[in-house]
């Protein structure tokens, strides 16, 4: 407060406006926006660990069999042996079924060719017909608009050299009335006059910017006669008078 006024801080401070501004630091920003994931490694071989535990527990069944006196038990087979002997089945099948469908798709497509061809043929003239048609009346109006160009051309150029003309004859006709102007010659009204003009001016008096100011010419001499009306107080003969008297 000032002069038991608000100032002009204090109003800014609780304006809306004042705190709009924020500051982001670059710890702010997220950096690891990607999952990490586990690179495999270069020359290591892809372990079957299912298959290792079935071939472990094997071995520890024969040992206990041996012990037993008892014969050895085949190696087990993998389920992943069963699946892949059930999917070469599968795409041996559909192998056999494409095959068929592709010679029934032939026998077929050898009855329908001829047809195809003669419409495929019909369609084709009747492309070629319309093409020529449409070639035809493209040049023709091409040819219009190259015409009526050409007309648009030489209007704009009559136009263009008729400016031309009328405006070298302007500057001609300016060009003769300085010439004339100029040379006294040519022009005796106008010279005579311009030199009675100057002799006029050179016989006119011309005052000074400071011919009616108060303290002109103080220092001058004074005249022996008596003395008329003076504007300035401090010089005229009263004040003089009193200032002798009284002062000196």
């Amino acid at each position: 407060m000032s002069a038991h006024r608000p100032t002009f801080e204090a109003a800014k401070g609780r304006a809306p406006s004042a705190r709009e501004s924020q500051q982001v630091s670059l710890r702010h920003i997220p950096a690891q926006t990607k999952l990490k994931f586990r690179t495999p490694a270069a020359d290591a071989p892809r372990r079957d660990l299912k298959r290792e535990l079935q071939l472990a527990e094997w071995t520890a069944t024969n040992r206990k069999r041996a012990k037993q006196g008892l014969d050895a038990l085949p190696p087990p087979t993998t389920e992943s042996q069963g699946d892949d002997a059930g999917e070469s089945r599968q795409t041996a099948l559909a192998l056999a079924l494409e095959l068929d469908q592709d010679s029934e798709s032939e026998a077929e497509g050898s009855a329908s060719h001829h047809d195809a061809d003669d419409k495929e043929d019909s369609e084709e003239e009747e492309e070629e017909e319309e093409e020529d048609e449409s070639e035809e009346e493209s040049e023709d109006e091409q040819a219009a608009l190259l015409r009526e160009l050409e007309k648009i051309k030489a209007e704009r150029a009559a136009e263009a050299a008729r400016r031309a003309a009328s405006a070298a004859a302007a500057d001609q006709l300016s060009r003769d009335d300085e010439i004339a102007a100029g040379n006294p010659l040519l022009n005796l009204r106008s010279a005579m006059a311009s030199s009675t003009a100057g002799k006029a001016q050179d016989f006119g008096v011309q005052r000074r910017w400071d011919d009616d100011v108060i303290f002109k010419n103080q220092a001058a001499p004074r005249s022996s006669g008596a003395q008329g009306f003076v504007n300035d107080l401090s010089r005229s003969e009263f004040h003089k008078k009193f200032m002798n008297r009284y002062i000196k």
